[in-house]
């Protein structure tokens, strides 16, 4: 039994990385809240006009230090590298009890941008291991992040790796020579489609990707509590189709979310020119999973 949940993690790991490292499609369409209005996003204001020697970020690193201890684990961050899937933070984990544990987590902030990472370091009982947090290229790219002030996990926790019983939430957090103050610049430009609960939704791009087409939308999650943002009822050009959106965003932060769009479901209904989408978004409390917020019908219209 063990070795079969360690072929299915495998599995979604080889998921999770594919689906996360497409990259962006070739093809940008601006969208609108109305009907043959798009508005083109444009570089930041703060980079444009400057040399390439005025926007070459500095080099930055990240001492070692433990970020977490107590009688379970040990955990150390030693440093910093480029990777294959995007940029890996180097991690340490002790285990100091006689099961066999692993560290894990899916969700993390990375300078005020909730995204997704890759968390998952298996320590046998009483040794060490070395493992990678890895941040996704795509989604450090689509959030304009070039360099990495902080970072703090959102769901990180050890789980015995045999029965996967999670026995402890673990808070990690890391902090890069650019130190924690370091302001980050985010393209907000769009239409806002909905705002309840301390959170806007602003409608933003349509891209094509290699499983079919995303429409991006950046939530702001400006209350002092998490929320998860799902989206439901979707409808392409009046057919209801295959797609998913189902994102964390913590408090005080923002989350670029994709709201993906099967290849599969637009064939299916002969769709092969997006004109508009409609859906309905909901706000939940990630801890009760009580709603917080229903939307009513949300359109977009997509630039030809």
């Amino acid at each position: 039994m063990k070795k079969i949940w360690k072929l299915i993690l495998t599995f979604l790991a080889i998921c999770v990385l594919l689906a996360c490292c497409g990259g962006n499609g070739e093809e940008e369409k601006p969208v609108s809240t109305q009907p043959n209005q798009v508005e083109n996003v444009g570089e930041p204001a703060e980079t444009q006009n400057k040399t390439p020697e005025e926007t070459k970020a500095p080099e930055v690193t990240i001492e070692e230090t433990v970020i977490y201890d107590d009688d379970k684990v040990t955990i150390t961050v030693k440093g910093m590298e480029a990777g294959w899937t995007g940029l890996d933070i180097k991690l340490l984990v002790e285990n100091k009890t006689d099961r066999n544990i692993a560290l894990s987590g899916d969700n993390v902030v990375v300078n005020g941008v909730t995204m997704s990472g890759w968390l998952y370091i298996d320590v046998a009982a009483g040794k060490k291991t070395n493992g990678t947090l890895t941040l996704y290229t795509d989604s450090l790219e689509t959030a304009g992040i070039d360099q990495l002030a902080w970072l703090e996990s959102c769901d990180a926790r050890i789980v015995d790796s045999d029965s996967f019983e999670t026995l402890a939430e673990v808070k990690l957090e890391i902090v890069t020579s650019l130190g924690r103050d370091y302001a980050q610049q985010l393209d907000e430009s769009g239409e806002l489609l909905y705002e309840a609960a301390g959170v806007k939704v602003i409608a933003k791009v349509m891209t094509d990707e290699f499983y079919g087409k995303t429409l991006l939308l950046y939530v702001k999650n400006e209350g002092e509590k998490d929320v998860t943002i799902q989206a439901e009822n979707i409808s392409v050009n009046g057919f209801t189709v295959d797609a998913w959106m189902y994102d964390l965003v913590s408090a005080g932060t923002v989350r670029f979310c994709d709201l993906d769009l099967w290849e599969s479901g637009l064939e299916e209904n002969g769709i092969d020119t997006i004109e508009e989408i409609t859906f309905t978004v909901q706000i939940i409390d990630p801890h009760s999973f009580a709603t917080l917020a229903q939307s009513g019908e949300l359109q977009v219209y997509v630039g030809q």
